[in-house]
């Protein structure tokens, strides 16, 4: 099997327990650091799909983070050449640019927390939600947000946030908010989350979500099987070969 290509942005929004399900489906990544520097492939030649994960960075931030305009290209031939292609907070914001749609300051602030989201009418009979429940909390932290693209199928929805998710035919898959989200990861987050300003956006403080986590990070398991298990079936049906590879990783 042709490995995927993760790329990852910050040293605190790795693969998550994204990797346990990639590891299970013995699904090949090799994963690129930008926020170390490392390049993207010149092509995707070699390559099962990608996964652009999340970063505290905004889509606009060039001047400071020059990898942004390569790996807006890198993700483009992935959509243009039908290759599996998950985009996680600052990555769902990347492909829904390069899909043509607006990204830009959230106007009613940033979301941060345990916010429940839900099934959109027009996502209901896309193959990707169709097992979901119709509203379940999912964790939020972004301060942009951004239209879905003319071409997407919108999924999910939250009283903050009109377009959490989307679809771009079966595969192409962009995601707000974390759901990849694990218990380490969280607290790893919530060291770095410092006090929120009042009266500003959507924001539960730290104490506020470490009180409201227990329920929806037991719920997390089933949501994320419900909703990234058909995006990595549409991986082994699109990458698997006859000469399939044993699971591993190269930074």
């Amino acid at each position: 099997m042709k490995p995927l290509l993760v790329v990852q942005h910050h040293p605190d929004e790795d693969l998550g327990a994204l990797r346990e399900m990639l590891i299970a489906e013995r699904i090949p990544v090799q994963v690129r650091r930008l926020d170390l520097e490392e390049p993207l492939p010149s092509s995707l030649r070699g390559f099962g799909g990608v996964i652009s994960l999340g970063g505290p960075m905004s889509v606009h931030d060039e001047g400071n983070y020059p990898w942004l305009n390569p790996e807006r290209r890198c993700l483009a031939e992935a959509i243009d050449a039908g290759l599996p292609t998950l985009g996680i907070c600052l990555g769902a914001q990347l492909i829904a640019q390069v899909c043509g749609a607006p990204v830009h300051r959230h106007p009613n602030g940033p979301e941060i927390g345990w916010w429940p989201v839900r099934v959109r009418p027009s996502g209901r009979q896309h193959p990707v939600v169709t097992q979901i429940p119709p509203e379940f909390f999912l964790f939020h932290w972004h301060e942009d947000q951004y239209a879905c693209p003319f071409t997407a199928t919108p999924l999910l929805t939250s009283a903050h946030t009109d377009c959490q998710a989307f679809a771009v035919g079966e595969h192409v898959l962009a995601i707000q908010a974390h759901a990849e989200l694990t218990p380490e990861l969280l607290e790893r987050w919530l060291l770095l989350m410092g006090t929120p300003p009042a009266d500003s956006g959507k924001i539960q403080t730290p104490e506020e979500i470490s009180r409201l986590s227990a329920t929806p990070l037991a719920a997390l398991p089933q949501v994320r099987q419900q909703l990234f298990g058909p995006w990595l079936r549409s991986v082994r049906m699109r990458c698997d070969t006859p000469e399939a590879s044993p699971w591993h990783t190269s930074n």
